[in-house]
């Protein structure tokens, strides 16, 4: 299996090497919300892997219309065709843009034209999403803006992961607040509409959320800010997330470094959406839906977001696991969010929950070093759950001290680069000294918690 994983790295590695890779959008953006749509123009630089006549093949949403792509002034013909839908992306089109013999230069500018309506998919974790095949929770409506990588809104070059540049103007309805990744400029109004300027670098995704309810809650600590944008969350509330999350990035920042692509500002965008999924990041922004947040206050049975929320927030360090093992971005992010909730809630057992989920899953059940880049079935449970009861494991045999250290060492010498289970292995085996093959068992045992590795914790 070892010689399965390195040839999977070796290829992921010279694929990415290879790749076409987008370097900046420089765009020009529409929304209408009351009508649902939205209208860009501007450029799209690239880095060619290859010059010369080929085909550039880009996702888009399903729904819009391209209306010119042009090089050099020059026309370009476009064809386009259904993509194959996704869990993550499941309302795209493939954009071919077909370039010409002239090229030479391997940095080239593409003028792009396009707009349309998101398609009304249903939103995760609603009634309307039951037994239906494809849902989205990005959408443009009179109630808010929500744009990301899942609805590919902007021409999407290559795999997620990918870092580039930003420059957004951003037109919307006067009265309408817009939260996006990167840092804006002073907005100006002109007519009915509010104009906004977003810049950003090094970041891997174009996200822009918009509403006309938000209120926004700034706490000011000596390190920085946390800006919670929300429209219908209780203000003392509000306020102990903002809290909460700000002492959790400097409980990371102490133990891991500086992650790559914050800033002093980390804004906390909690989504008008009724459900969805609990949350996702893109530093140095966290985006959670509201809807579900207001459903477990009314219930009782929320009184801190801490634990999702950290699990956000440690993305900004662990992001760089890409193709089957994306697992490591899931088994750190969920393990330091539940080191956050012990240090700062003071739980003495916050991996309850992980070790009663994974002594439910069934003896074929793929091992970490195995499982897929997906969280349907039983993915879920192995790549957040049974890596972090891993993680704890070895936190255990080591002891906190050479643990956090490791952790450490790990991020510093992988950020920036993508990587999979191989490299994984290759940096922590030979670190663990008489605990190094605790580290295989984990890895490549299916099923459970592997029986060798002691006696069972009390569940």
């Amino acid at each position: 299996m070892r010689r399965v994983l390195a040839a999977i790295s070796l290829l992921l590695a010279a694929t990415t090497a290879n790749a076409d890779r987008p370097t900046v959008y420089r765009l020009e953006i529409v929304l209408d919300p009351p009508t649902g749509s939205i209208e860009v123009r501007g450029e799209v630089g690239v880095t060619l892997s290859t010059v010369g006549p080929r085909v550039l093949p880009l996702r888009l949403h399903e729904g819009f219309e391209v209306r010119r792509v042009s090089l050099d002034g020059q026309p370009l013909e476009v064809t386009t065709v259904p993509a194959e839908a996704t869990r993550l992306q499941p309302a795209t089109q493939l954009v071919k843009i077909h370039l010409p013999a002239t090229v030479e230069d391997p940095e080239i500018q593409l003028q792009v034209e396009y707009g349309g309506h998101l398609n009304r998919l249903p939103q995760f974790g609603t009634p309307a999403a039951e037994g239906e095949d494809r849902f989205l929770d990005d959408t443009i409506d009179a109630e808010r803006v929500e744009l990301a990588w899942y609805s590919a809104w902007y021409l999407q070059l290559g795999d997620f992961g990918q870092t580039f540049e930003a420059d957004l103007l951003v037109a919307l309805p006067k009265g309408w607040t817009l939260v996006g990744l990167g840092e804006p400029s002073p907005p100006t109004q002109s007519g009915s509409r509010t104009r906004v300027r977003w810049s950003a670098k090094a970041i891997q995704d174009l996200v822009l959320i918009a509403s006309p309810d938000f209120e926004v809650v700034r706490v000011q600590q000596d390190d920085g800010t946390v800006e919670i944008y929300s429209s219908r969350l209780p203000r003392p509330f509000v306020k102990r997330q903002a809290e909460e999350i700000r002492t959790a990035l400097e409980l990371f920042e102490q133990t891991l470094g500086r992650a790559e692509g914050t800033s002093a500002t980390v804004r906390l965008v909690y989504s008008p959406r009724k459900a969805g999924q609990g949350g996702y990041s893109r530093a140095p922004l966290i985006v959670a839906s509201e809807g579900v947040v207001l459903d477990g206050l009314a219930e009782g049975e929320v009184t801190s977001m801490l634990g999702g929320l950290a699990h956000e927030a440690a993305h900004f360090w662990w992001h760089f696991g890409v193709g089957q093992g994306d697992w490591m971005n899931e088994t750190f992010a969920e393990y330091f969010a539940r080191f956050a909730v012990e240090r700062i809630l003071g739980e003495e057992r916050p991996l309850a929950r992980a070790q009663r989920a994974v002594s439910r899953l069934p003896d074929d059940a793929p091992p970490l070093a195995e499982v897929p880049a997906d969280n349907s079935g039983d993915g879920y449970t192995i790549r957040y759950f049974k890596g972090s009861l891993m993680l704890d494991a070895l936190r255990t045999a080591l002891g906190d001290e050479a643990f956090f250290a490791l952790c450490r060492e790990f991020y510093l010498a992988f950020r920036g680069r993508r990587i999979g289970t191989r490299e994984f292995h290759s940096f922590w085996q030979p670190r663990l000294g008489e605990h190094a093959a605790l580290l295989d068992l984990w890895l490549d045992s299916p099923g459970a918690v592997p029986a060798s590795t002691g006696p069972k914790a009390e569940l």
